[in-house]
């Protein structure tokens, strides 16, 4: 690397005093070699060390490195000069101090763009060289003098420098050591050149392999020129517009080429670690700058939940009690007296009750009052011509729909079969005394199954009025026959009562997101396909035992043990399982029209469960495979189902589809007057039949053997989202009731009003916007951060000429200081959502004590946390956009000075 000064001229002036520092240097050097610059202070020597480092600039003259001149530079030139060419030591070391002995070293390369890997390696290589190995983890103010210089120069070689410039290496240091620190640097100089500033002219003499005298900026001495002539002529006629320039066009030794810079990651390093040191300062800094944040995400989260409680009642409530027409719709209204012990359709009961001669025994026919009562209630709905009325696109009815819609049900016989831990196989439609063998009446069982008194209990309003429902049609069914001939079918062909059916979302999904949202999912997935199923289980993560046993998930020995202790008066064995073992779990669905088997001349036979038919019906059947473990989300408005398992309407879809093709039920629809069960006609196996008689018969076998039609739907969920929806919705019911037959109007239980009779009104709460007033400390915090800035500034001068020195950019420095402020407004805007979630915990029992209610969370979103937050960083950088723009600035050669 040749190196010449032709010709160069430097001054400074200050006020009116102007300093000629250096009077029209020329000056050779040899690519390597170890020259020394003595003279007198003031007499030029550390401006030409400067000059030669690109960190001063020159007047007049020229900078000549290998034959090109510098005159025409740019700022970007220099910065990569500084970084790929020259290697500074200092006599004050200018290590800096928050950062470790690696990091220190790694520096250069680092600004050089080198990869992590490498500048370890190189670094690592550099610390052995200088007698290091083992202390790169130390910091700068652990080490003695002589170990941090030489941490500066393992710095200054790391990136292979071809000039080595020292600027009294060894004046802050003890005689000896100062003679360690030179024989390491006549041992560098058999390879590069290395310009050393030093006032001691023994060291000079013994080490040195050529000396310059300076004194009052010109050269008076040199013990071994160099004839610059040539280098100047080449400077003065080459080519100056930057071709050439070590470590742009042509690199050193591998080193990379083009521009140098320092990335975002560095520079937050840097600054993370500046910060570090002073903790107290930057905690109260952010949180002085995190007061206006948390002001704004106050109000922002009370709005917010303000905003999302009002919109949330209107919705959850009409979501979990939409308007539900059944095919047969009971009057909750004298079906509820009845059952409360009120007067029923035959009498004052308890009128009876206080006339009773209390002397003798009586007979008690309150049950057989209520159940008169529940057939009393059921009104019938034709649903099929109310259906039409609700497709029609041009129905007013349609406009006032919330999400999930027109919900259509169709109640699709089929059977469930179950493998329990005995390995047998069971019906989960078995009674408990049946599964338990228990002839006695010791195992309790209830007549209203799981859709009566555990749907009454266990589903609110919603579940009453299932069971009302389910008690009614065991009530209206009383007394009727079977004229099909399908008696022992009409039992094993009902829905299964573990089973039901989710409520589907809209354009096809399987499952409504209120539904989802009403749950918690424990294992596994949500339903994805036909054949995918949800074990529900309670908010205590549990189930009935009689289910358990029904649905096979334990032993009959096992129920009939928790039933013997209980009746003992002891606690019964506790039985767990991981919910992630229930996922997976198989059932085997046996539709109805899989129950017949063709007999191969026109009749069917029914297949009824036993050991005989087990695997035929399970080879018929469909595997259902429990896909997910829920349970009800705390505080949930949607948790309406009331049964163990939960399926998808894809799979009521399918059984229909399948029904409708089945043997069974077209060879019925081909011969309507003949009993395909019997081969009789049903004429013949009705007494004085008539034409009606035969119709209604012939209905009820297709019914058993499952054939639905989509006309029919057993009842019609229609969904609000609002009160005043929901209350044009029943106008339009009116509307379509009037001028029809009693028989053909469609009936039904409003739920909501039943519960929300006495509510006239609902909170309205009124949020007063104040966003404008708390930006003010936003304003107050940026100023902050600008003070704090500049005093960061301050404090890191030294820090900025050593960057510099080492090739970092003007922009470099500017990224360093925006990186600090970005820290503390990240750090202030994390602290500011931080409080206000905190504050919120108590926020929300006040809230929910004052305004009762509950429900209503003051909570900040989580975009409005991420808004904020940037915000936060925005603020803060602009800030300290002007003290970084001024660190910038700085003169380098100036900051290396400062103290």
């Amino acid at each position: 690397m040749m190196l010449a000064l032709d010709h160069v001229s430097k001054r400074y002036v200050t006020g009116g005093l102007t300093q000629q520092a250096l009077d029209d240097v020329s000056l050779g050097f040899r690519n390597s070699e170890f020259v020394s610059i003595l003279g007198p202070s003031g007499s030029g020597k550390t401006t030409m060390l400067n000059i030669i480092g690109g960190l001063d600039r020159y007047d007049s003259g020229d900078l000549i490195i290998d034959g090109v001149s510098t005159k025409r530079y740019r700022d970007a030139d220099w910065d990569a000069y500084r970084n790929h060419t020259i290697g500074f030591v200092f006599q004050s070391y200018n290590l800096i101090g928050h950062q470790t002995v690696l990091a220190n070293v790694e520096l250069a390369l680092t600004i050089g763009g080198v990869s992590r890997g490498e500048r370890r390696e190189k670094a690592m290589t550099a610390l052995a060289k200088v007698g290091l190995a083992g202390q790169e983890h130390k910091k700068p103010n652990q080490m003695s003098g002589g170990q941090m210089q030489r941490v500066a120069i393992a710095r200054a070689l790391v990136n292979d420098p071809a000039i080595l410039l020292a600027d009294e290496p060894t004046g802050a240091l003890d005689t000896a050591t100062g003679i360690q620190i030179m024989e390491l640097l006549r041992e560098v100089s058999k390879d590069r050149l290395v310009i050393m500033v030093t006032h001691n002219p023994e060291l000079a003499e013994r080490y040195s392999t050529r000396i310059v005298r300076l004194a009052d900026g010109h050269v008076v001495d040199d013990t071994m020129p160099f004839d610059a002539t040539a280098v100047a002529i080449a400077g003065s006629t080459g080519d100056a517009t930057g071709v050439g320039v070590p470590g742009l066009r042509k690199p050193r030794r591998g080193l990379r080429p083009g521009r140098v810079g320092m990335s975002w990651a560095t520079s937050l390093s840097l600054s993370f670690a500046n910060l570090s040191t002073k903790k107290a300062r930057t905690v109260l800094t952010s949180f002085a700058g995190s007061i206006g944040i948390i002001g704004i995400a106050s109000i922002l989260a009370l709005s917010s939940g303000v905003n999302t409680y009002i919109a949330d009642l209107q919705r959850d409530t009409m979501s979990s009690y939409p308007i539900t027409i059944n095919s047969q719709s009971v009057d909750m209204t004298s079906l509820m007296g009845s059952m409360m012990g009120g007067t029923t359709a035959g009498g004052a009961t308890e009128a009876k009750k206080a006339d009773a001669d209390r002397t003798k025994a009586h007979v008690d026919y309150s049950d057989i009052e209520q159940s008169e009562a529940a057939a009393n209630a059921v009104k019938t709905n034709d649903l099929t011509e109310f259906k039409r009325y609700l497709d029609d696109p041009d129905s007013d009815i349609r406009q006032y729909l919330g999400d999930n819609g027109i919900v259509y049900s169709y109640d699709v016989p089929f059977s469930v079969l179950a493998d329990d831990p005995d390995g047998n196989v069971i019906n989960t439609e078995t009674d408990v005394a049946e599964l338990t063998g228990d002839d006695t009446g010791s195992v309790a069982t209830s007549a209203m199954g799981a859709t009566g008194a555990n749907g009454m209990m266990s589903g609110g309003m919603g579940g009453l009025a299932g069971g009302a429902a389910g008690l009614g049609s065991t009530a209206a069914g009383t007394g009727s026959s079977d004229s099909s001939g399908s008696s022992d079918a009409s039992s094993e062909e009902s829905q299964a009562s573990n089973f039901s059916q989710m409520t589907p979302g809209p354009d096809g999904e399987a499952v409504s997101d209120l539904t989802r949202d009403s749950y918690e999912l424990l294992s596994g997935s949500w339903v994805k396909q036909s054949g995918d199923v949800m074990l529900v289980l309670d908010e205590n993560n549990a189930l009935p035992a009689g289910t358990l046993l029904q649905l096979g998930l334990i032993s009959a020995d096992e129920y009939t043990a928790a039933a013997d202790a209980i009746a003992d008066g002891k606690d019964a064995e506790t039985i767990d399982w991981n919910v992630d073992d229930l996922v997976g779990r198989t059932f085997t669905l046996v539709s109805a029209s899989d129950r017949y088997q063709d007999n191969g001349d026109g009749t069917f036979t029914y297949l009824a469960d036993g050991d005989d038919n087990w695997d035929e019906l399970r080879s018929r059947g469909i595997t259902l495979t429990v896909s997910g473990v829920i349970r009800p989300a705390d505080d949930a408005q949607n948790a309406t189902i009331s049964t163990a398992v939960a399926y998808t309407s894809q799979l009521t879809d399918q059984l229909i589809v399948h029904a409708d093709g089945s043997a069974v039920v077209t060879t019925q629809e081909a011969s309507p007057d003949t009993n395909v069960l019997t081969g009789t006609a049903f004429a013949d196996e009705i007494d004085d039949a008539t034409d009606d008689d035969i119709e209604q018969a012939y209905d009820d076998n297709l019914a058993a053997f499952g054939k639905v039609s989509y006309d029919a739907p057993s009842s019609i969920s229609i969904y609000a989202d609002g009160f005043d929806d929901k209350e044009a919705i029943a106008d339009c019911i009116t509307a379509y009731n009037q001028g029809k037959d009693e028989d053909r109007q469609i009936t039904y239980t409003d739920y909501v009003a039943l519960m929300t009779s006495s509510v006239t009104t609902i909170v309205n709460v009124i949020s007063t916007v104040l966003i404008a007033f708390v930006a003010v400390s936003l304003i107050v915090s940026c100023i902050m951060i600008g003070i704090i800035t500049r005093i960061s500034v301050l404090e890191r001068t030294k820090e900025i000429g050593v960057l510099r020195a080492l090739g970092a950019s003007r922009r470099n420095i500017s990224q360093v200081f925006n990186a600090e402020t970005a820290i503390i407004g990240l750090c202030a805007g994390l602290l500011g959502v931080g409080v206000t979630a905190l504050l919120t915990i108590p926020a929300n029992a006040v809230v929910g004590r004052l305004l009762g209610a509950g429900s209503l969370t003051v909570a900040l979103p989580v975009r409005y946390a991420a808004v904020l937050v940037a915000i936060s960083v925005i603020i803060t950088m602009l800030g300290g956009l002007l003290p970084a723009r001024k660190a910038a600035k700085q003169d380098p050669v100036i900051a290396l000075r400062a103290e």
